[in-house]
């Protein structure tokens, strides 16, 4: 009798049946957490009467920390997270819904200036006008970087170049500026360092005269101060108070929702030198319009006591209520607990199954 072949006898005919579905599992309390944050701060937001933006006595309730020991899927939770949202946003057509990722451990991602534009860049998602911080951003640079092309900035780290030419930052900057200097753009062309100055003299004299942003509170400040880091920090409120009046593409009902992950934060709060970790939680400060999802193998002590020293905004007693969670895998293990203190929502401690918490 002939051999058969087995193979092709059995399978003639048949297509695969082998197919793949992507599943997440077991971070269902994270998952659930980050939700809440979301929702929360839309309501809240939804519900002030006057804008935490503007109103900066409010609390702050924009703060999601996931914090375990390395290896342990936070990365993967962070961008799990960030995927489950714009997935969300698709399925309902949504266009103001925007993700902002930024690795800490990046060259140049623990850079304010580069941070700040990172965050332009992002934003720029839902829109090219945000006269308020280009115009402070334009003035600063002026005096801070004469000669110094913005373009060429934003071009020298691979992540921001990638951000800023996804939405054409630069030129959505340079159109700002020229609604008030046309002649200009010394600021960000990296022309001479006299006409760079005229670009700062041409925002700051309409400032003066009160033809500029008057209805933007402590702008004109911005503007006089020094162009200095100190001075940039204050930069995020601008970005906020922009996203505050940034139209919602037809939907007056709802307002944007921008997240923005900041992963590996263990290289900001693991050492003695709190510096950047302090500029990084004034922004998270003035931008109470956006959710700061927070990653990193340590935890973050900003509601402590003893958290003082060069950071801004600590412990229990500031004045501001939210609410920790400690979260583990199991989601029959989670505990809440309500403190006042100035910024985070919900604290999740990630745990591999069977550590014990901290």
């Amino acid at each position: 009798m002939a051999r058969v072949n087995l193979r092709a006898a059995f399978m003639s005919g048949l297509s695969s049946t082998v197919t793949a579905q992507q599943v997440f599992t077991d971070r269902v309390n994270e998952v659930a957490a980050f939700n809440r944050s979301v929702e929360g701060l839309s309501r809240t937001l939804d519900e002030a009467d006057v804008s935490p933006v503007v109103d900066r006595a409010q609390g702050r309730r924009n703060v999601l920390t996931l914090y375990g020991v390395g290896g342990i899927g936070k990365t993967t939770l962070s961008h799990e997270l960030e995927r489950q949202l714009l997935a969300g946003a698709a399925a309902e057509a949504r266009g103001d819904v925007v993700a902002v990722r930024v690795d800490l451990s990046e060259d140049g991602a623990r850079d304010l200036e580069g941070l700040l534009l990172r965050l332009r860049a992002g934003l720029g998602q839902l829109g090219s006008r945000w006269p308020a911080f280009d115009l402070a951003l334009a003035s600063y640079w002026a005096r801070a970087h004469p000669g110094e092309a913005l373009q060429d900035f934003l071009d020298a780290s691979p992540a921001l170049r990638r951000a800023s030419r996804s939405i054409g930052l630069g030129e959505q900057i340079a159109e700002t500026v020229r609604e008030i200097d046309p002649a200009g753009l010394g600021g960000l062309t990296g022309l001479a360092h006299r006409a760079a100055l005229a670009t700062y003299r041409a925002v700051r004299d309409r400032v003066r005269e009160g033809r500029l942003l008057a209805d933007c509170e402590l702008f004109a400040e911005l503007i006089e101060a020094d162009a200095d880091y100190e001075t940039l920090s204050y930069f995020p409120y601008l970005l906020a108070w922009d996203l505050d009046r940034i139209s919602h593409r037809g939907r007056s009902d709802r307002r944007p929702t921008v997240c923005v992950f900041l992963d590996t934060f263990e290289v900001l709060n693991g050492g003695a030198d709190r510096m950047v970790e302090r500029l990084v939680q004034r922004c998270v400060y003035l931008m109470p319009n956006v959710l700061f999802v927070i990653t990193g193998r340590n935890r973050i002590d900003w509601a402590d006591s003893g958290a003082g020293g060069e950071l801004d905004f600590t412990g229990p007693s500031a004045g501001r209520t939210c609410t920790s969670a400690t979260t583990r895998s199991n989601p029959a293990s989670t505990s809440s607990a309500t403190s006042r203190i100035p910024t985070p929502t919900a604290t999740s401690a990630m745990h591999s199954p069977g550590t014990a918490s901290p």
